[in-house]
């Protein structure tokens, strides 16, 4: 008889077979709403006015990857600020000649002033505490 009745009430009601589907997709949109944001690559923004802050990055290299992650772990606190967050990927061609004309390699972070004129330089440190001191002492310059 109870096999009956699930068959003649149609199974399970139509809000349950829907909060599946709703929980993934609520899952999914907290997921993506975590993802880093992009970096923009256009470096002639550098010198328009405001502080830029530049990561030399080299796709594939384990101090870059520890770099950007710092700098995504920072940046939320300086971007309602003004600060513009740029890449220079080594690459591509104009990633390679900025580099050049700065005398830098991979994993390095150009923090420039609003005139264009670098004003510090990270090297060699990837966690978001030196990051941040970084940026601070180039926006107190």
């Amino acid at each position: 008889m109870a096999q009956a009745q699930t068959q003649a009430g149609g199974g399970t009601p139509w809000w349950r077979r829907l909060w599946t589907p709703a929980l993934i997709v609520a899952m999914l949109g907290i997921a993506v709403h975590f993802l880093p944001r992009g970096y923009d690559t256009h470096l002639e923004k550098i010198g328009n006015g405001k502080y830029a802050v530049v990561q030399i990055f080299d796709k594939g290299g384990v101090q870059s990857e520890q770099l950007m992650d710092a700098v995504n772990d920072v940046r939320g606190a300086y971007e309602p600020r003004g600060v513009e967050f740029l890449v220079a990927d080594m690459g591509t061609a104009a990633g390679k000649r900025f580099a050049q004309r700065h005398g830098v390699a991979g994993a390095t972070l150009l923090i420039f002033g609003p005139h264009g004129k670098v004003l510090q330089t990270l090297v060699g440190r990837y966690d978001a505490g030196s990051v941040r001191s970084t940026i601070d002492r180039a926006l107190k310059s």
